[in-house]
């Protein structure tokens, strides 16, 4: 799964950019970037810069708007393509943005980062995300399991 990007108007630097809102195919977001091929804010200008913090496409002129965050350049639409698969792998942290979610937090039910575990989290229930996902997936293979020997008693 990846995200779709939609022109929005970032009232904060007051520039458009493509941003990630909701699940979508890859091929949809590189199209967006093809058919419209120059930043909504510059005209004269590529969409050639990725802001991880924003999740944002948009020209190198607008990046400069984005001082402080982690940006990224790129150079054709195989790298843009690298960028949207690696932002859909990574969990991000809802509260701080840049910062990857390697913790669930069992008391707010919600993936956190390691500044939530310490901050916000501290006297909470927290387990490794990937200790849960092997759980799960044990739970789930138990349950498939359990399905196909009721489907195989049946017939």
């Amino acid at each position: 799964l990846t995200l779709i990007i939609i022109r929005t108007n970032m009232a904060d630097t007051n520039t458009n950019s493509y941003s990630f809102t909701s699940f979508e195919s890859t091929s949809d977001i590189l199209n967006t970037i093809v058919d419209d091929g120059c930043c909504p804010s510059h005209l004269d200008e590529s969409i050639n810069v990725f802001c991880y913090t924003d999740k944002s496409f948009m020209c190198l002129k607008c990046s400069i708007q984005h001082k402080g965050h982690h940006i990224t350049a790129f150079d054709s639409l195989d790298d843009a393509r690298d960028i949207i698969k690696e932002v859909n792998s990574t969990l991000f942290c809802s509260k701080h943005k840049e910062k990857t979610c390697q913790f669930y937090c069992e008391v707010e039910s919600r993936p956190v980062c390691e500044t939530c575990c310490i901050v916000s989290c501290k006297n909470h229930d927290i387990s490794e995300i990937n200790d849960l996902y092997q759980e799960c997936k044990q739970e789930l293979d138990a349950l498939h399991s359990q399905v196909s020997t009721v489907n195989d008693s049946t017939r």
